[in-house]
Order: C-alpha cells, then structure tokens, then sequence
C-alpha cells in the first residue's frame, strides 16, 4: 500500500472534526440556493454550473483527501 494511502488510513480525526465539516456543507448549501435564486437568464451559469459546484465542493469535503502543499 502506498504510503500516502497509509497515512490517510491512519489518521485519527480532530476533535470536532465531524461537526465542522457538517456546517461547512450546511453553509455550502445555504450559499449554492443563494445563487440559485438570484436573478438572470436562462442557462445562467451563476444560478446553475456554479451553484452546484459550491454545493458539490463543500459537500463532499474529507480531511485525508490533501495534496502535498497541506502536508
């Protein structure tokens, strides 16, 4: 198993952890329905591409999913 699969595996969360990245996601989704019910044509990429990636982004945010640069 690669190494960094392995420290991933083993990490230990932070206390508080959980409950963070589920206000995060909450917010996200607060945030992508803001965009969405803003006004503009149809096809507006702000009310739709963009909303859905906020929504997407801090929803499916994981702490053992890092890349170098947050080591």
């Amino acid at each position: 198993m690669p190494r960094d699969v392995e420290e991933a595996a083993a990490r230990e969360p932070i206390s508080g952890e959980h409950e963070v990245l589920e206000a995060v996601a909450a917010v996200g989704r607060r945030e992508a329905n803001w965009l969405r019910s803003l006004d503009g044509p149809v096809g507006n990429w702000v009310s739709g591409a963009l909303a859905d990636a906020v929504e997407e982004a801090t929803g499916c945010l994981d702490p053992a999913d890092r890349d170098p640069a947050d080591r």
